[in-house]
């Protein structure tokens, strides 16, 4: 997709911050990950370089932070472990999403610092695929309103963040009682609270197995006997992979 005119890196910057304080945000995640022994930037510089690598249409972040919501409406009580690795499956999506040729599995790799293998990359792209229930295609007019309300929002630090009505991230989520994403601000406000809340499931480790407490996957998710709020108006629901 062509710009209409270069970023500078100062806009690039404040792009990256913008969508890690909406990822930190939504899903109570730390800006701060280590792969093994390496520690990865932090959050924000993270995007910031992979903004900077790619240099693909800030309409791409975009994409990828409605698929996050997206994400997190289906599963109201995810919580990650890992913005980064977040971002980066969110990202890959949303650029195969809107560009016909883009980067392969393996280029990205190489944009995001060489910090997860292309086995890591697949499945985490596999299991974001998955858990979204393949809910990708999104309307022009939708993605607008979304970009002009997270600008508005998210572009300083704030107590009190703006509701994002799921009408406005997916058709699937469109309903005559206008329903909300939760106030993830006071969801926050109680995880601060003295007694500690039960820590979700997570998904999959990286060779196929469920495990407690892994970090292989991008996210985890709620108890899965809990029902979820917008089953009603879901085409269908989604189970843990088991590749």
């Amino acid at each position: 997709m062509p710009r209409a005119h270069r970023e500078s890196f100062s806009e690039l910057e404040d792009r990256a911050r913008l969508c890690a304080r909406l990822i930190t945000h939504v899903f109570s995640c730390p800006e701060q990950h280590s792969v093994g022994r390496r520690r990865l930037p932090i959050l924000p510089r993270f995007i910031a370089n992979i903004f900077r690598k790619t240099d693909l249409h800030a309409s791409v972040s975009f994409v990828a932070l409605i698929f996050l919501m997206r994400l997190k409406a289906r599963f109201p009580a995810s919580r990650g472990k890992s913005g980064h690795r977040l971002f980066a499956s969110a990202i890959m999506l949303a650029a195969k999403t809107l560009h016909d040729a883009t980067y392969s599995n393996k280029s990205w790799r190489t944009v995001v610092g060489g910090f997860f293998s292309l086995r890591e990359l697949n499945q985490m792209e596999r299991e974001m695929c998955k858990f979204l229930d393949w809910d990708l295609l999104l309307e022009k007019s939708d993605l607008a309103a979304f970009e002009q309300l997270v600008i508005a929002g998210y572009s300083q630090e704030s107590r009190h963040y703006p509701i994002i009505p799921l009408s406005m991230i997916s058709k699937r989520f469109r309903s005559e009682s206008g329903t909300q994403l939760p106030d993830h601000g006071i969801a926050l406000e109680r995880r601060c609270s003295p007694e500690p809340e039960p820590r979700a499931p997570a998904l999959v480790d990286s060779n196929g197995l469920s495990q407690p407490d892994t970090d292989s996957t991008p996210f985890g998710v709620g108890d899965s006997n809990q029902p979820h709020p917008l089953a009603p108006h879901m085409y269908s629901r989604v189970i843990p992979s088991t590749y």
